[in-house]
């Protein structure tokens, strides 16, 4: 029985839900059987049903075979009501099932007004500044964009300003001279495309009272020729890239050099919206909340919207098993939260609420070839949470994320989800999510502006970690370095226990091809993330006992593990593949010759690492959504997948 696609749903929006449900015989020899008309009944308690009075609806009998997706047409429904269901079906001989077991859904926040808390996270960076104003110039000359020139402008100030910033770019690189003294270049990525990133100088002491003299020698090998540039001075422009500027063939022809031509604004093609390289990511903030529950709790969720990522404990207690969540949407159109029932995890008294948060979609840090760094959704981590506890006296009370929560910072040190992460266990703060902890030491959350995006439930499964891989073989290549192989390419990450020395610093390297020396071969799939992290784990040991890691914020695609700075051998039992993905049940399979069933093998496998959360093209270099790969894969996937829910979360 399903409701919307999903058992038991939690946070059901739909305001008439869509019922389906398998009709199934025990006796095997039976044949011929079809549906000629049910009755649906739904209820505010399962007592309801079993007295035969429901009190939402009673569809009574309907002459019909439908049996996917029957409209729900009973009472307005609010928000977070519980609601059980249950059906019986009449057959081909007009003669009636027993009544279904009885199944549930609980529906969403669904209104906007139904939202009591705050979107809360730390307190805003500035915005840093761009070169919105400045123009891309070049000589006017035809026929001689591949030439290197120079370019020239002055200033004169009347007193030297506390604090200077110079923004560059140039098509293809450039060199740029203050007072004849070299104060910046290209920053090379080795992609043939350095002008996308804009190189951030700071000028401060460097400029003082007086004239100066900025001179770029700029080397174009072809095609697009520009060059922009912005230098400010405590919050003012002192110099913009615009027609004023002079330009020469050679530095000694500055002299007597010709004016610039504007080419165009900041942001026009074929350039666009260049930037500086995003400021790298803060620690993952830990938030916490303090409460009292009164006896006789009936029911409690939370509602939860955490994006990135997020981590959610209540008591020191995980709230469920779901990982990578909520999956990623475009947050300035859409931004998912989800339900979790934690009525087992409340007692009364003191209680604790956790949160850990990781950047996720939202704060990509580094550049790539899609900009997701410049994606105009990117803000820093933030969590709006909302946990309902209802009492059997009938009352409720609301715990909500606002401005009295507290903030803090621990081991996870850095994340990004094509990166990988970077954790100090030294950092570990124990018991912060647990009732009594001295937060004294913690600073207030800031409550912070939301996304631009519809707050709207996640209408899919979870990503969960589904499966877990013993490696097949790990050997030393190098001295003291490692190679564990898992047997199989898996989406997800690791999970490994060391003993070591406190500060001892042990790096995974994960990929899915091998370098003729046996070390991992990434070649294949950092090319599009400029950075020199990629898809890696930086792990330092608190020492003593025995320690445990798996990662939370980035998942990998990958087979073979490289660990390098192990305290000793490390073993088959000290590491483990955690399979991830979407956690859509099986739906069918088809088996066959032995070349066949590795065909299907490989398939299911595919289909499995590539979609977390979405459906993507592959779950290493880029995990990204594309439309053509995803419809290409849909109608095997649905043979093999129970996921209908899964597609219409991504479309």
């Amino acid at each position: 029985m399903r409701c919307e696609h999903l058992e038991n749903p939690l946070g059901v929006e739909a305001v008439a839900p869509r019922l389906s449900w398998k009709i199934l015989c025990e006796d095997p020899g039976r044949r011929g059987i079809r549906q000629t008309a049910y009755q649906i009944q739904v209820g505010t308690s399962r007592a309801a049903l079993e007295a035969d009075q429901p009190d939402l609806w009673d569809s009574g009998k309907v002459q019909s075979d439908r049996s996917v997706l029957v409209p729900y047409a009973g009472k307005a429904l609010r928000s977070a009501q519980r609601c059980f269901w249950r059906v019986r079906v009449w057959d081909e001989a007009r003669q009636p099932s027993p009544w279904s077991g009885v199944a549930e859904w609980t529906m969403g926040l669904l209104q906007p007004s139904d939202w009591q808390a705050r979107w809360i996270g730390r307190e805003r960076p500035a915005k840093p500044r761009s070169l919105a104003g400045s123009s891309w110039i070049w000589t006017g000359e035809k026929g001689q964009s591949q030439a290197k020139r120079w370019f020239q402008a002055s200033l004169e100030l009347e007193e030297a300003p506390k604090r200077a910033e110079l923004l560059l770019t140039a098509d293809d690189r450039f060199e740029a001279y203050l007072d004849g003294r070299e104060v910046a270049r290209t920053k090379s990525t080795g992609t043939g495309e350095d002008w996308r990133t804009v190189v951030r100088v700071d000028l401060s002491g460097r400029i003082g009272r007086g004239r100066h003299t900025l001179r770029i020698k700029v080397q174009n090998d072809g095609g697009p020729a520009g060059l922009i540039g912005r230098l400010t001075a405590d919050g003012k422009d002192l110099l913009v890239t615009d027609a004023s500027w002079r330009w020469a063939e050679n530095e000694e022809g500055l002299a007597e050099g010709k004016a610039a031509k504007v080419v165009g604004p900041y942001g026009s093609e074929p350039w666009g919206e260049v930037g500086p390289d995003p400021e790298p990511p803060a620690p993952a903030p830990m938030l916490r909340k303090e409460f009292e529950a009164k006896p006789g709790l009936r029911r409690a969720l939370v509602f939860c919207s955490g994006i990135g990522y997020n981590v959610l404990t209540l008591n020191g207690r995980p709230a469920d098993d779901r990982v990578l969540d909520p999956p990623f949407t475009r947050y300035d159109r859409r931004v998912l939260y989800t339900v979790r029932d934690v009525t087992a995890l409340v007692r009364p008294g003191r209680n604790a609420i956790g949160i850990v948060l990781g950047n996720g979609f939202l704060n990509v840090p580094s550049r790539d070839a899609w900009n997701f760094e410049r994606a105009p959704w990117r803000e820093p981590p933030m969590a709006r949470l909302q946990l309902l506890l209802e009492y059997a006296d009938g009352t409720t009370q609301i715990v909500a994320t606002d401005g009295s929560w507290r903030l803090g910072e621990g081991p996870w040190r850095w994340d990004a989800v094509r990166q990988g992460e970077i954790y100090d266990a030294r950092m570990e703060i124990p018991g912060w999510d647990e009732p009594g902890f001295d937060d004294t030491g913690w600073r207030k959350a800031a409550e912070v502006p939301g996304p631009k995006g519809k707050t709207a439930a996640l209408r899919s499964r979870p990503c969960r970690v589904t499966e877990t891989l013993r490696p097949k073989s790990v050997r030393e290549v190098k001295p003291g370095v490692f190679v564990f192989d898992l047997g199989q390419n898996i989406a997800g990450w690791v999970r490994f226990r060391v003993r070591g020395p406190e500060g001892a610093q042990v790096r995974l390297l994960l990929g899915e091809k091998l370098h003729p020396d046996g070390t991992v071969d990434r070649s294949n799939l950092s090319g599009l993330v400029f950075d020199p992290y990629f898809s890696e784990v930086r792990y330092t040991l608190r020492g003593g006992d025995a320690e445990t890691f798996e990662s939370a914020f980035a998942y990998y695609g990958f087979q073979y593990v490289q660990v390098e700075g192990w305290p000793g051998v490390p073993s088959l039992d000290d590491l483990e593949g955690r399979v991830v993905h979407t956690d859509f049940p099986r739906a069918g399979d088809v088996r066959s010759i032995p070349l066949f069933d590795r065909i299907q093998n490989a398939t299911l496998w595919s289909y499995r690492s590539n979609f977390v959360g979405i459906p993507t093209d592959c779950p290493h270099r880029e995990k990204n959504g594309w439309t053509g790969d995803a419809h290409l894969a849909t109608e095997q996937a649905l043979f093999n997948w129970d996921n209908a829910a899964g597609y219409l979360k991504w479309l």
